[in-house]
């Protein structure tokens, strides 16, 4: 049997085609949701959605979100909104009870998946009793499995009255509030619709955890990208980490030797932050290997022209211009040379002397006539008596 249900219903699909529709049941044929492998799926599916939110939110009542999904779940089978995994539709409705198929089933554990109430219309459409546990119920139809109803033992049948009974209590439905603030009504309907209402909560939770689905799906298509070993290198490096090997006392290999071992630095490459030299590339990328001198800081060498344009404006820079009389400003950048800066300085002196305003040539008076003179020639006049 079991050769035959894989058959049939098992197909070969990678992880991420299973990602892609594990919480969409509408393509489930009729004829495998009354199934008890498909059922135990369900089942184990939902234990572990429901363990992994638990672990991922532990503060999150799960009760009290399960309360909204019983009473939704039971209001959208009676409107028909959800597929009963019933064919008859669900508990109440005006139709007659619908016999089993029992030829569809290998054994008395699979008729148990279809639950209490399936069973018992099973039983009523056979006129047999529908009394008992659900393993009770199971064994009772699968004890009738291939006889005619002549041949079934009339220890087994129900009387009438008890019959006719037991379909108007079916009929009546029970609105008062059962156990944990849900109806009776609607706890019925899930005892009745195991399969649909796991396939119910199944979709809803993972909706909540479709952030989580998506992240999935993202890393597994990663792996798929990856090669052989590179997996085999990431599997090597979360069991040992990347630590070098151990001796015997515990401490690293080869620790203490590099510690004590002179460094080999035959170019006076600078060292890094680990005292180690750094990369030949990086001490050339940097013109490390130039050295500039500054007269004015007292022939201070500077290695590199990062080191020497920053030392400008440094206070033993600014401190030499101070000895010398003259300001820091941008003027003298890249000048090192003391004659140099005297020089410049005496240039720029001579030539803001010419942009200075002079009063005794630059300024204007105007005598009675209306002649205009500057300020020497004016006083000059003035003074013999010529205005």
């Amino acid at each position: 049997s079991s050769s035959i249900y894989q058959k049939k219903y098992l197909k070969d699909q990678d992880y991420l085609q299973y990602l892609d529709k594990f919480n969409t049941f509408f393509y489930i044929p009729e004829e495998l949701r009354a199934t008890k492998q498909y059922a135990d799926y369900l089942e184990n599916l939902w234990d572990y959605l429901q363990g992994f939110f638990q672990r991922v939110h532990p503060l999150i009542d799960m009760k009290e979100i399960s309360k909204e999904w019983q009473l939704d779940f039971a209001s959208k089978i009676r409107s028909g909104e959800l597929r009963s995994s019933r064919k008859n539709g669900h508990p109440g409705s005006s139709q007659p009870p619908q016999p089993l198929r029992l030829g569809m089933f290998n054994d008395s554990s699979e008729l148990e998946a279809l639950g209490m109430d399936r069973l018992k219309e099973g039983l009523e459409a056979l006129g047999l009793k529908c009394g008992g546990t659900l393993q009770d119920r199971a064994r009772r139809l699968w004890s009738v499995r291939g006889k005619k109803e002549a041949d079934i033992p009339n220890s087994l049948r129900a009387k009438p009255k008890a019959v006719k009974r037991k379909l108007d209590q079916e009929g009546t439905a029970d609105g008062e509030d059962g156990q944990d603030g849900v109806s009776d009504d609607a706890q019925k309907l899930i005892a009745t619709e195991g399969v649909a209402w796991n396939e119910f909560r199944i979709g809803l939770l993972s909706e909540v955890l479709m952030e989580t689905v998506n992240l999935t799906r993202r890393h597994a298509e990663k792996q798929q990208a990856r090669s052989a070993e590179e997996k085999e290198a990431e599997i090597r490096e979360e069991e040992f980490g990347l630590l070098p090997d151990l001796p015997e006392d515990g401490a690293p290999a080869g620790e203490e030797d590099d510690d004590d071992a002179p460094i080999y630095n035959p170019l006076n490459i600078p060292l890094g932050w680990d005292g180690k030299p750094i990369p030949y590339w990086l001490y050339k990328l940097h013109g490390l290997g130039i050295e500039y001198k500054c007269e004015i800081c007292g022939n201070q060498s500077y290695w590199g022209r990062r080191a020497f344009d920053k030392h400008f404006q440094e206070w033993k820079h600014a401190h030499g211009m101070r000895c010398l009389g003259i300001p820091n400003t941008k003027h003298f950048h890249d000048i090192t040379n003391i004659a140099d800066v005297l020089a410049l300085y005496a240039t720029i002196k001579d030539t803001l002397s010419h942009e200075l305003f002079t009063c005794e040539l630059e300024e204007e008076f105007e005598d009675t006539e209306g002649n205009v003179l500057n300020r020497r020639t004016y006083e000059d006049l003035a003074r013999q008596g010529l205005l």
